[in-house]
């Protein structure tokens, strides 16, 4: 089983080696964005201390350091860490079809 089915679960198929780097980097930047090293990917937005501002300029910088944008319905649909890793897998394979 690989490192993204066990992280992401099994209906996510065809994935490079390479997505798994997507999760790290998107807890890299949350922990940047909110000053915390303690952000897993269970993390829960609501428990990072972020007020509505601060969410916001997180989600543009993934957006910018992945070349992707998220509508503001789905950021407001993000709850967790691996919610944004999610979408940002998901955004990314759309881009590269």
């Amino acid at each position: 089983m690989s490192v993204w089915t066990r992280i992401f679960g099994s209906a996510r198929q065809n994935l490079k080696v390479g997505d798994t780097m997507s999760v790290a980097e998107v807890i890299n930047i949350v922990k940047e964005d909110t000053g915390r090293f303690d952000v897993t990917k269970e993390s829960k937005f609501t428990d990072l201390g972020q007020d509505s501002l601060e969410y916001l300029e997180m989600i543009v910088h993934v957006e910018q350091r992945f070349g992707i944008t998220f509508t503001d319905k789905e950021a407001q649909d993000l709850e967790t860490v691996l919610d944004l890793a999610k979408g940002v897998h998901d955004k990314c394979a759309s881009h590269s079809k």
